[in-house]
This record gives C-alpha cells, sequence and structure tokens, in this order.
C-alpha cells in the first residue's frame, strides 16, 4: 500500500459560493481558469510532494473525473469518499493509515503560494510534532487567532473572539504532522470535529509539542465570492509571486508614532494609542500592493522603565487589532528598546547601551532585510522625524517625511520625498512603482 504525504481536505459543500458554482464542488471553483484544487496539485509537483490523498464528499464524480489518477500532472492521486462528512478532524483520522509517518495537510478552499520545502525544514529543524502555518490577515476578527512565544503555540483562539484585543496571527489552514501525536488524541467517538477547534486544543492540553510557522507569503481562503475577486486581482498584479519568499521582495517601513497612530508623548498604557485616520486605508494599500508592511519603532520607555515588554505586546495587540478592523495588517514589528541615556527612576540598566537598532541607525532594517529576503533598494521607510529619514538613508532605501512641523534647514538627513501623512505617502510610492 502506497503511503501519501500530502493530504487534500476537498470535500466540503462550498455554501457561500453556491450562489455562483452552483453546478459544481468547491474545489472546482475557477482561479484564474483553473480549478483551485489543481493549483494544489501543481504546488505539490513544484515540491516534489507526488503522492497525494484527496478527501472529497460533494460532487466526488466530478472531481475523480477530471483529475483522474494524477498522471497528466506528474503525480499520484488516490480519492477517499466520505460517506457521512465527519468534519476535517474525522476526515483526517479516517484516512491516517493511509498517510507517512509525517505529512502536509491542505485545504482545497485555500489558493496559497509558499515554499513548502522551507515550511519542512522549520518543522524538523525545530523537531516540532505539528508545524502550522500562521499569517496576518485583513480579516483577524472572523479569523481563528492563534496565540504564540517564541514560535511555541500557547492558545487556539476560534472566532468569535471574547476578547478583540489580539495579535493579528490567523491560522492559515496549512499543516504539517507528524502521525504519531494521534496517539495522545482523545476519542471524539462518531461526533463532527475539526481540525483547528477541536483535535488541535486537545493535543495541545495533551502537551504535544505544536509550534508556529509565521509566513508574509501569499495565502488567502478564497471562500466567498469577494475573496475569489481579490486572488484572481492579486495573482494577474504579480502580488501573488512577490511575496514568496524564494524571491527578493520589497517593504514600506513604518514608523508608528506620529505615522500610524497619533503621537502623544510616550506612550505605555492602551488608553494613549489611538490611529491616525490615515493609516488604515493606507495600510490596506500596501497589503493589496507587492509591498510588504513592517513597522520599526524606536521605544525607549522599556529602557526608561515606564512600560514593560508586557505592556507594549499589549499596545501592538491593539494597533494590529484596530488595523484589522478597517480591512489592514503589518506583516511584522520591530522595536528597539534601548536609550542610552541614564537617570530615569526604574530605568532598566541592561537596556541603557548605544545599540544597532535605535533610529537613526539602521537595525531593525538590517534584520528585516536578512529576514523577508528584501532588496533594501526597493525598500520605503515613511516616518515624520529626521531620526526615521537617518534609518532609511543609512540602510539604503528610499524615504518619506511626513507632516508639517519640520524645518528644511535643519534636517540632518535629506528625504527622498515629503509629504503631508501616511496616505499621500503611500499613494506616492505605489503610484511610482
Amino acid at each position: 500500500m502506497k503511503n501519501y504525504d500530502v493530504v487534500i481536505l476537498a470535500g466540503g459543500f462550498g455554501t457561500r459560493m453556491s450562489k455562483d458554482f452552483s453546478d459544481i464542488p468547491k474545489p472546482m471553483i475557477p482561479v484564474e481558469g483553473k480549478p483551485i484544487l489543481e493549483h494544489l496539485i501543481i504546488e505539490c509537483k513544484k515540491y516534489n510532494r507526488l503522492n497525494i490523498l484527496i478527501v472529497l464528499h460533494h460532487m466526488s464524480d466530478k472531481i475523480k473525473d477530471y483529475f483522474g489518477d494524477g498522471s497528466s500532472y506528474g503525480v499520484n492521486i488516490k480519492y477517499f469518499v466520505e460517506e457521512i462528512p465527519m468534519g476535517t478532524g474525522g476526515a483526517l483520522l479516517a484516512v491516517k493509515d493511509l498517510l507517512k509517518d509525517t505529512f502536509l495537510v491542505l485545504y482545497a478552499d485555500v489558493y496559497s503560494d509558499l515554499n513548502i520545502d522551507n515550511l519542512f525544514s522549520f518543522h524538523f529543524n525545530n523537531e516540532s510534532e505539528i508545524s502550522i502555518v500562521v499569517h496576518p490577515n485583513d480579516h483577524p476578527h472572523d479569523s481563528d487567532i492563534v496565540e504564540i512565544k517564541d514560535n511555541k503555540v500557547l492558545l487556539f483562539s476560534p472566532h468569535p473572539h471574547k476578547n478583540n484585543i489580539k495579535k493579528n496571527l490567523v491560522n492559515a489552514a496549512m499543516y504539517i504532522i507528524n502521525k504519531s501525536s494521534f496517539l495522545h488524541l482523545s476519542d471524539f467517538g462518531n461526533t463532527k470535529f475539526d481540525i483547528a477547534q477541536d483535535m488541535f486544543p486537545d493535543l495541545l492540553k495533551k502537551g504535544v509539542n505544536i509550534l508556529a510557522y509565521k509566513t508574509s507569503e501569499y495565502i488567502k481562503d478564497m471562500g466567498t465570492p469577494e475573496r475569489l475577486v481579490n486572488v484572481n486581482q492579486d495573482i494577474k498584479n504579480g502580488v501573488v509571486y512577490s511575496r514568496n519568499t524564494s524571491n527578493k521582495r520589497k517593504a514600506i517601513f513604518l514608523d508608528r508614532d506620529g505615522t500610524i497612530n497619533i503621537e502623544n508623548g510616550y506612550i505605555n498604557d492602551l488608553d494613549g494609542f489611538e490611529l491616525t485616520k490615515y493609516s488604515g486605508n493606507a495600510i490596506k494599500m500596501i497589503n493589496k500592493s507587492k509591498f510588504l508592511a513592517i513597522c520599526v519603532t524606536n521605544q525607549p520607555v522599556i529602557a526608561r522603565g515606564e512600560c514593560s515588554p508586557e505592556q507594549l505586546e499589549r499596545i501592538h495587540n491593539k494597533m494590529e487589532s484596530d488595523l484589522g478592523l478597517l480591512g489592514s495588517y503589518l506583516d511584522h514589528i520591530y522595536y528597539c528598546p534601548h536609550h542610552p541615556d541614564s537617570g530615569f527612576k526604574g530605568e532598566v540598566k541592561e537596556l541603557k547601551i548605544n545599540c544597532n537598532c535605535r533610529k537613526p541607525k539602521p537595525g531593525m532594517l538590517i534584520n528585516a532585510q536578512e529576514e523577508f529576503n528584501l532588496n533594501i533598494e526597493d525598500c520605503w521607510l515613511i516616518g515624520d522625524s529626521e531620526f526615521d529619514i537617518g534609518a532609511a538613508q543609512n540602510a539604503g532605501c528610499k524615504s518619506i517625511l511626513i507632516g508639517d512641523k519640520y524645518d528644511k534647514s535643519k534636517i540632518k538627513y535629506e528625504p527622498t520625498v515629503i509629504k503631508k501623512n501616511i496616505y499621500d505617502a503611500v499613494k506616492y510610492i505605489l503610484s511610482t512603482d
């Protein structure tokens, strides 16, 4: 019996899409002229994952007739048809004996362009039992949030969320699973259950090592008509291809205080944080482009002892949550906790250093360049102070100074462009790209 290294869950009814595609099953909905399932199979072939098990239910014959045994795609396909839908968790358990000891799980309503080799390297190098792909998205409030620390999953928070102030880190519905982890799974009997909402929380309680693989590569649920339109548009515009880690990418770096949020002194609690009226739409424009949106912010409040790292995390969670309500997201947040000057009550002495990350030094941008495989010359930084412009200049990228409080005669670093606000700055960058 052949063991399969990929299982694609393709048994859904596609209720949200039935009005437009009533005569075909959900996995056959066309994306740029090809069924979404065909794109997944081609991606598996690209990364040499050749033995594919597809779990079916609704209109299963139409899928089997179209793909056959997979030989025309250079892969081997086997089908398992559920007589009675048992949820994604029940479907996975039903086919576990057909799978290799370590296997990849994909969903047939998720379009992605992700470097699968990197995902498997992460899984094996970290000795993970289950690795789940997580990413920020533009609708976190109706998505399943994953709470992590140092890549280790701490909690699964399905929607609707009791507390909306959460880091925008969403379960992307792509997993690598060691089959041995099933030995710890509770007996769900004949009940219908879900992988993300039931199986993973149960295994987490049993002490199974579940790690999160965070990525800014393109992954989008195309399960609604609006999202399908967006996916098709992103493919045509080259957005999908531009975000794969195999390619040199580009980013728009964003200062925080005075750029993303209203300048309010040294913010050390949630009440002091408020987005500008421009930032939601501006960052949404970045999200729809070939640029990543990366926040780089000096936060000397940590070194001064006025805000703990945990408090700062809460403030940043509020920022991500508030942006999510506006349909936008940040791909990453870098902050510098240092401050070279002493004399503050409660200051943290080990953070009172002359570091390489405090703007105008370029440390945060250089770290992003390495982590996200950026072509720094194609990147921009938007900020409201000469420290931001200096960081951009020292890193080798272009810059936009925003606001109207600067004096050109006193600017130490010369910005590439000057604009009124973050929205005008982003609009300018995208119009010249």
